[in-house]
């Protein structure tokens, strides 16, 4: 005969099921070796904060790093200047931030640089305006990645066409608008082309949080 109940309130005493009982003791006698856990709605019937990788959104931290959001700018047709002067590309895109804590990384793709002189060098670079205050010159002074001569300044002959891409990681410390602009210039006596191919150049900003 199997035993299935104890009349405890006839004896008298009493039974510690979390110490004196062996076996699978159900949940809802308090057990806590169960094989199986039933069903349940997580988004309702958890209280507290879930965990992340269980589906949970209320995380209270997060690591740094993560990208709040994305805006590219685009320019297509060629653009030229014969200036020794910075001047304006065209290519450019605004971005207002969430917090003042972020970072903006900026990536530039110049897409079929062409210079029609042979031994002339051409450079780009990048002026940043925060909330209408007037743009400057942001790059690193002297950063090669930036200042770029094209491989047609060390060409014997004009023609040759290249991309020229570069990224700089911005601390702007405001929750204004951000506006960035790719500049260039050109040695005297030689013309620069982007997009010379009918390609279209980008620049990506991303909002990278603390």
């Amino acid at each position: 005969m199997t035993l299935t109940t104890i009349n405890l309130a006839a004896l008298g005493q009493t039974v510690n099921l979390g110490t004196e009982v062996t076996g699978l003791l159900p949940l809802a006698n308090g057990g806590t070796n169960a094989t199986s856990i039933p069903a349940t709605n997580l988004a309702s019937g958890v209280t507290g904060t879930l965990a992340t990788g269980n589906g949970g959104t209320g995380a209270t931290s997060f690591s740094p790093g993560k990208v709040l959001q994305v805006v590219q700018g685009t320019l297509s047709g060629v653009v030229s200047t014969t200036s020794g002067s910075w001047s304006d590309t065209g290519l450019g895109a605004s971005i207002t931030p969430s917090s003042t804590s972020s970072k903006i990384l900026v990536s530039v793709s110049l897409i079929s640089c062409y210079q029609n002189t042979a031994n002339k060098g051409a450079q780009s670079t990048l002026f940043r305006d925060i909330g209408g205050g007037g743009y400057s010159n942001i790059a690193p002074t002297g950063s090669s990645a930036f200042y770029k001569y094209f491989a047609t300044s060390y060409s014997t002959n004009a023609g040759q066409t290249q991309g020229h891409n570069w990224e700089i990681l911005d601390t702007v410390n405001t929750t204004s608008a951000v506006t960035y602009k790719v500049y260039f210039e050109v040695d005297t006596s030689s013309t620069l082309n982007v997009n010379q191919n009918g390609t279209t150049s980008y620049i990506v900003l991303q909002e990278i949080g603390a």
